[in-house]
């Protein structure tokens, strides 16, 4: 676990650094593959999937102290369960789930559900989606 929790900081650190190059590539017009996109990490994908999350938990009024704490438990969920070979979908079902079993937790009536596959991603609160 020590290893995926290196390689999960690493990648991060890398994501830093190459987010600069990957726009400067963009503003020069290039159509080749980001070096971000090469390890697998769509960002507009885990976006849409957090902004998602966090919608779902605003939806059930939770503070803004919780959606912060959504960040740290689905890292936290990642590290213990993530899989480096598909980081992309590991991201999104770590926010997914938190989002879940946060609202879950509060409100057992509430039925949420979700579908993780990079870009066609979705989650759903009682069948409609977040």
């Amino acid at each position: 676990m020590v290893d995926f929790v290196a390689a999960v900081l690493r990648v991060s650190r890398l994501i830093k650094s190459r987010i600069i190059a990957t726009r400067k590539n963009e503003d020069r017009g290039d159509n080749m593959i980001s070096n971000i996109q090469y390890l697998g990490i769509y960002e507009d994908a885990i976006d849409d999937a957090v902004e998602s999350s966090e919608n779902l938990l605003k939806l059930f009024d939770f503070n803004d102290n919780d959606i912060n704490l959504l960040n740290d438990y689905a890292r936290e969920y990642l590290i213990e369960n993530g899989d480096f070979n598909e980081i992309t979908n590991s991201i999104i079902y770590a926010y997914f789930t938190t989002a879940k079993e946060y609202v879950e937790s509060k409100h057992p009536n509430a039925v949420v559900t979700f579908f993780v596959n990079c870009h066609d991603s979705h989650l759903y609160l009682d069948g409609v989606e977040v």
